[in-house]
C-alpha cells in the first residue's frame, strides 16, 4: 500500500492549494513542513525533494526506503488520480 505526504514550506502559497485539492478528494495523506523542524526537513532531504509542493507516495512495504518511493509535482499527481477514478468509473 501506498502512503501519500505532501511535502511544503511554511511559505508556500501554492501548497495551500495542493492541500485543500487533497481534501476534496478525500485523499488520506501526512503534510511535512519542511522548514518546520530538522525531522521535517530530513524527510524532505531523504526523498530528495528540492521544490514544493512534492507528492511523495511511499510503499509502506519496503519501509519508507526513498529508492521504492515516487515524488511527483501536484499537477502530475492530479493526473494520476483523475485518470484512475476514470478507470474505475469504467470498470
Amino acid at each position: 500500500m501506498k502512503k501519500t505526504m505532501l511535502i511544503t514550506t511554511s511559505t508556500c502559497g501554492k501548497c495551500t492549494e495542493a492541500k485543500k485539492w487533497l481534501d476534496e478528494q478525500k485523499i488520506e495523506y501526512q503534510t511535512v513542513i519542511a522548514d518546520q523542524s530538522p525531522d521535517q526537513m530530513e524527510i524532505a532531504r531523504k526523498y530528495q525533494v528540492s521544490g514544493v509542493p512534492k507528492i511523495v507516495l511511499v510503499d509502506e512495504a519496503s519501509k519508507e526506503s526513498p529508492e521504492s518511493s515516487s515524488v511527483l509535482e501536484v499537477k502530475d499527481y492530479q493526473r494520476l488520480i483523475t485518470k484512475q477514478q476514470i478507470i474505475n468509473d469504467a470498470s
